[in-house]
């Protein structure tokens, strides 16, 4: 198991201790915890692998039966909500862990709302990003996912600390406001540490290599030499392979990737890792600090 694999996998069993400390069985060992994930993505895949190896093992060192049920949202709100309706009202869980999004997350919080009605349930949402009155609307929700906007001030800092003044940002453009939402993260921490955003490039999902090859001619003809890189990994490895080919990753050029494209890296082909040499990469280290604060 490699070092990320093997965080993964504290940071569920944390997660699974959360989730334990949060229900309230009356002496009761036996409890369902609920799972809504994206089963067809492969970070959705990964996370029931994980979890599963953490309930196994939270069970065995704390004499438990804690059951897990696992519900695919596919990506979908109405999905999301359908699978917390049914977790809460037939499997009677104590607590749903996921989604990944703030989307489904909501829909999933909002059905929890009007259908746990004796208690609580606790929705430890992997979304990274929730606005600040979630928590007051409902006060089960807890968002077990590094912020965005934290992620982006220190993408700033380090911008801030180089005394470079301008940046560049390619970002994937999706149907979710998720794409939106990264710029609105990213206007204050850079007007705070004195950087102009130059240019923003949305680029979707599938790009075609004619469109992507334009857009970044048109970044390279510019003066600014400076780039912010979020995206998911597999449009991360097109950018970065072309960013290669068109000698965009020699001296002069500073490339920062952030954490949608840093904590999938091991999924990564190693030519793909290769064309990468250079760039800046954000790194969690949420994980260790949600760990250690339950253990």
């Amino acid at each position: 198991m490699n070092s990320y694999n093997f965080y993964v996998l504290l940071y569920f069993v944390a997660l699974a201790f959360a989730a334990v400390n949060l229900i309230t069985t009356k002496g009761d060992e036996s409890s369902v915890l609920g799972a809504i994930l994206d089963c067809n993505s492969r970070v959705g895949k990964e996370e029931i692998v994980a979890i599963e190896i953490a309930i196994e093992e939270l069970n065995n060192q704390q004499n438990r039966n804690l059951i897990l049920r696992v519900k695919c949202s596919r990506g979908e709100s109405v999905l999301a909500a359908q699978a917390a309706r049914h977790l809460i009202s037939k499997s009677h869980v104590a607590a749903i862990l996921g989604p990944n999004s703030w989307e489904e997350s909501s829909a999933v919080a909002e059905v929890a709302a009007a259908t746990a009605h004796q208690s609580d349930i606790p929705i430890l949402s992997f979304s990274d990003s929730a606005p600040p009155w979630a928590t007051d609307r409902w006060p089960f929700f807890v968002q077990a996912a590094p912020a965005t906007s934290n992620q982006m001030k220190a993408v700033a800092a380090i911008i801030q600390s180089w005394n470079w003044r301008r940046v560049n940002i390619i970002y994937e453009e999706t149907d979710s406001s998720s794409s939106g939402n990264i710029l609105n993260h990213l206007y204050a921490p850079f007007q705070d540490a004195g950087v102009r955003m130059d240019a923003l490039s949305p680029l979707p999902f599938f790009a075609t290599s004619a469109a992507l090859t334009d857009e970044l001619e048109k970044l390279r003809r510019a003066q600014c030499r400076v780039f912010v890189v979020h995206t998911g990994v597999a449009l991360a490895e097109r950018i970065f392979a072309r960013v290669h080919q068109m000698g965009m990753m020699e001296k002069d050029y500073v490339w920062i990737a952030t954490d949608s494209i840093t904590s999938l890296v091991h999924s990564m082909s190693p030519s793909a890792i290769s064309s990468m040499q250079g760039v800046v990469v954000w790194i969690n280290i949420f994980l260790l600090i949600f760990i250690i604060s339950f253990f």
